[in-house]
């Protein structure tokens, strides 16, 4: 049983622990296996609620959930196949359906390159650095001259 976001190809085998809109994806069961499955939220998302719901697998030992939406936090995935003996198994994952387009908070990414917000140096302080630069190095020629004036 693997977690995918929505929008991820159906025969995908990769597991994706941290989604925002997912479906379940259960593969190499026994045809016509009925699994049971519970996702319920984990510290620090405790008490956030629990999602149920069962599959059968076709005749390829297949079978998926329709999208599946949860509040963001850390949740755990439990499943039990009617085949299977003992506990089941299970899953932790992350939801998090933050919006990918706000605009970022501190500095850009490595190799990003230009501010991750508006410009931190308007061209009147950029200018007013250089001038202090410029002024810094004239007292730093003045206290290196030689006594009386020589040069």
């Amino acid at each position: 049983m693997k977690i995918h976001k929505v929008g991820a190809s159906v025969p995908e085998k990769d597991n994706q622990p941290h989604v925002c809109k997912f479906y379940l994806d259960a593969f190499n069961f026994d045809a016509a296996e009925k699994v049971t499955w519970t996702i319920a939220g984990q510290p620090p998302t405790a008490g956030a609620g629990t999602k149920t719901g069962t599959l059968t697998t076709d005749a390829t030992g297949a079978a998926h959930t329709d999208p599946i939406t949860l509040s963001n936090g850390h949740y755990k995935l439990t499943w039990q196949t009617s085949l299977g003996h003992g506990a089941g198994k299970m899953k932790v994952f992350w939801v998090d359906c933050t919006n990918s387009t706000a605009s970022p908070h501190g500095g850009p990414p490595a190799g990003g390159g230009g501010l991750a917000r508006d410009a931190a140096i308007t061209p009147v302080a950029g200018a007013a650095a250089v001038g202090l630069a410029a002024v810094g190095g004239a007292v730093y020629f003045r206290l290196r001259r030689r006594p009386h004036g020589r040069a």
